[in-house]
């Protein structure tokens, strides 16, 4: 159907009919972006379309299961960012944040992402927190940066410090996050994840004054910490928490924190695939207590040059004998 253009609708609603039954796909700008179902008989369908800056060619595929149609006609948008560059409240609805002007959104107050909502954030904004002011997420969050022009989540003070804003947290009732290519600094904990799973992936998290990524409950076991760069800078704190959690933590650079990864009680993450720890006092740090005892598995990655332990463990249950994985890493030229 018809759309107007230029447009400050993001994102964008599109409707059509195709073959019933069918799986359509949506693309913009030549990538894939998502798909619906035709519906039986008449075959409508409706997609919201999430527009970048300036101009977008949108266009529909069907799907058979074994080969795709001809692209439908091309629908070329140009999108104008007219969203308020100051922020604080409740988002409600499938709101889009792009870098626009350039001008940082400043987040005067606490963010809530309310339950059954879903902001989007594209390459290139840029997202500024006053002093002490959260983002919640009771919905969906999707940071979705680019290689290069990362989403920044930083401080909007002059002189920031470790630990002036609290960071991202994801709450329990919250689904789909996905954090990727963004960068987070000047936060408490960069990303706390508590009792769902999310993603944060390919990103940079520094200068906190917590944890880069705190994972909080057995629900939150399902996370997927990957492709990131978690440097404290200082040696102090934790790159990666899993607390009663069980992560997926992989191909990740931690370094320059007190421990690359510390698995707390009830913690059995899989710190697998390649992840590179050094220059931390400790690498992985299994630490339990009465009545928990962790039980990390961490194979195949390069654990090197912590000061104190590359791998210590500590605080098991009087008279517990584990037998801990920690096999195929490379350790240096020292022992663990």
């Amino acid at each position: 159907d018809a759309v107007v253009s230029p447009t400050s609708s993001n994102p964008l609603a599109i409707t059509g009919t195709g073959p019933p039954g069918l799986e359509i796909r949506f693309y913009v700008n030549g990538e894939l972006q998502g798909t619906r179902t035709a519906a039986p008989g008449a075959g409508a369908f409706s997609y919201s379309a999430v527009l970048h800056d300036g101009s977008n060619a949108i266009y529909a595929i069907s799907w058979d299961g074994s080969e795709e149609s001809d692209p439908s006609n091309v629908l070329a948008v140009q999108y104008v960012n007219n969203v308020p560059r100051t922020q604080s409240g409740t988002v409600t609805g499938n709101p889009v944040w792009t870098a626009g002007n350039g001008d940082p959104y400043v987040i005067t107050g606490n963010v809530t992402v309310a339950a059954g909502a879903t902001l989007t954030v594209l390459a290139g904004a840029q997202l500024r927190f006053a002093n002490n002011v959260n983002l919640y997420v009771d919905g969906t969050l999707k940071v979705l940066g680019e290689p290069g022009d990362p989403v920044i989540l930083t401080s909007n003070a002059a002189s920031p410090t470790r630990g002036i804003w609290p960071g991202v947290r994801i709450r329990a009732g919250s689904s789909g996050v996905l954090i990727e290519h963004a960068l987070i600094e000047w936060a408490s904990r960069g990303v706390e994840i508590t009792s769902v799973a999310a993603t944060v992936r390919n990103s940079t998290i520094r200068n906190f004054s917590d944890s880069g990524v705190y994972v909080n409950g057995s629900g939150a076991s399902g996370s997927l910490i990957e492709g990131n760069t978690i440097d404290n800078l200082n040696r102090q704190q934790y790159c990666v928490q899993p607390f009663n959690s069980s992560p997926s933590i992989r191909d990740n650079l931690l370094t320059r924190c007190n421990y690359g990864v510390y698995a707390f009680r009830n913690s059995s993450p899989t710190v697998t695939n390649g992840n590179t720890i050094t220059d931390n006092n400790y690498g992985v740090y299994a630490s339990g207590d009465l009545n928990h005892n962790p039980q990390p598995v961490v194979t195949g990655n390069d654990i090197y040059g912590n000061t104190t332990r590359n791998y210590q463990t500590s605080a098991y249950s009087n008279g517990a004998v584990y037998v801990l994985n920690a096999q195929n890493n490379w350790w240096g030229s020292t022992s663990p």
